[in-house]
């Protein structure tokens, strides 16, 4: 969540870096009308989708200080006092209350791989409904992956805020999450549907093991990392892994797009 005041021009930091603003004037309102623009676009491709694994769109409203998007996990809003709607976010949240998948890694740390295809397999259908109707969510994570209760179904998409619809076929915004980038787009290169591919490879990779594909501390380094697309299978935390699961992961993280498995192979 970001809040950012609109009287004091001191804005909190709550995401990522580059939502800060100055202090001047003109600059705070061009923050205001460029990140409505956003979260429109936002709301205009959610709502268009109606999918069992993609997390239910319901409203999108805005009043005189907060933007709110509703959906049927949580309520996102961008505002001025946070607990104007913590009430209305509660009664939303026992809708879609099994938590992230990045929660259960954190918790189990390696998924048999029984239970790994479970989730990846509904996950490549929520991706395989974008694709054939233009979209690419380019934001595919762990925090991104919701469950519905305490099992492994259903698991949803969520998170639309990085998605695009691709009228032409593909795009060069360089943008998502660095650990989960496809190389591609670590290159600032054009890019289309496969790098939502790219990035369930590395949730699967994660889920086999406890730990990421790509990892440094350093943003830079890690970067470099995904631009190669190297990494490795270490033992003793892939000794227990078959053929098939080493197979599925090197068969979706490939560094050329055109050779990566795609969600209909599944």
């Amino acid at each position: 969540m970001k809040i950012m005041s609109k009287t004091n021009l001191k804005p909190r930091q709550v995401g990522p870096p580059w939502y800060f603003v100055g202090c001047a004037t003109d600059l705070v309102l061009f923050f205001l009308s460029s990140q409505k623009e956003n979260i429109l676009r936002e709301a205009a491709i959610h709502k268009r989708l109606n999918s069992p694994y993609v997390v239910q769109f319901i409203d999108f409203f805005e009043t005189s200080k907060n933007f709110y998007l509703v959906m049927e996990l949580y309520v996102f809003f961008f505002c001025l006092f946070a607990c104007d709607c913590f009430l209305f976010s509660f009664s939303l949240l026992q809708r879609m209350n099994g938590g992230e998948l990045f929660e259960r890694i954190e918790k189990v740390e390696c998924f048999t791989e029984d239970d790994a295809v479970a989730i990846i397999m509904q996950v490549a259908k929520g991706l395989k409904y974008l694709h054939d109707n233009g979209v690419v969510h380019r934001d595919i994570k762990p925090e991104n992956l919701v469950f519905g209760n305490n099992s492994l179904t259903p698991i949803k998409l969520c998170d639309f805020g990085l998605s695009k619809v691709l009228d032409m076929g593909s795009t060069d915004t360089p943008c998502g999450t660095v650990g989960y980038l496809a190389p591609e787009i670590a290159k600032e290169m054009s890019h289309t549907f496969s790098v939502d591919m790219w990035a369930l490879g590395c949730v699967l990779y994660s889920m086999l093991c406890g730990f990421p594909a790509f990892y440094d501390q350093s943003v830079p380094i890690l970067t470099e990392k995904v631009k190669k697309g190297l990494y490795d299978f270490p033992s003793p935390w892939w000794d227990a892994v078959s053929d098939s699961g080493n197979a599925h992961t090197h068969g979706i993280l490939v560094a050329y797009p055109l050779l990566r498995l795609q969600p209909r192979t599944w």
